[in-house]
């Protein structure tokens, strides 16, 4: 049960973040972007629009002199998105090497603390953190799921459905956020709940795999 609470909270948690990140982003009131975030939206503009430039559709340039658009949103969420693909490319190698627990241990960690820093932050800072929870949420899937049926001997092919059906997680979080956001405080206590989720997934890794 507890293996299927951490996919559950794990799709919803890559999911939430993602879809509010604009939002977000909006929310920071950033009139004018620093010099470093300027070059550094061009460049991921470019990074991630390389999809569309192999059929011949170049990415549009974007303004970032006039502060926080949509468009800049557009591309921080492509690069919290690319940064779990680029997490994923490098985290398979490392969990050939380490013990995947360990590394569980260490991102879910590392992604409470990101999103805490983040309530905690403000401006461009607060939206580069939440950003670097993409290479975090990159391994999660192919560690927890081989924890969660761990054990399981001839449940193993149920467990295993109750698994996947626990992605529901990504369409019911992110619409707990938005109601948070609009109606139960703001984005900040919004951004509680995958702070919450990561802490739970730190349980998770820590001591709630164990079989019972």
């Amino acid at each position: 049960m507890l293996g299927i609470g951490a996919i559950f909270v794990y799709v919803g948690v890559e999911v939430g973040l993602g879809s509010l990140l604009i939002r977000y982003g909006e929310s920071q009131n950033i009139a004018q972007l620093s010099g470093f975030t300027q070059s550094l939206v061009r460049g991921l503009n470019a990074a991630t629009g390389w999809a569309g430039a192999l059929f011949g559709q170049a990415p549009a340039a974007i303004d970032t002199s006039i502060g926080f658009t949509k468009a800049v949103g557009a591309v921080l969420v492509s690069s919290y998105w690319f940064g779990s693909l680029v997490g994923r490319v490098v985290g398979i190698p490392l969990l050939l090497r380490f013990p995947n627990r360990a590394l569980l241990v260490a991102v879910c960690a590392a992604g409470a603390a990101l999103v805490a820093a983040s309530i905690l932050s403000s401006g461009e800072t607060a939206l580069w953190l939440i950003v670097l929870c993409g290479l975090m949420n990159a391994i999660m899937w192919p560690v927890i799921f081989p924890l969660a049926i761990t054990g399981l001997g001839p449940f193993t092919k149920q467990g295993s459905s109750y698994l996947i059906m626990a992605i529901v997680g990504g369409a019911l979080i992110p619409p707990l956020m938005g109601w948070l956001a609009t109606h139960g405080g703001g984005l900040r206590v919004a951004f509680v709940v995958p702070a919450l989720c990561y802490l739970y997934l730190l349980f998770y890794a820590l001591r709630g795999y164990r079989v019972r």
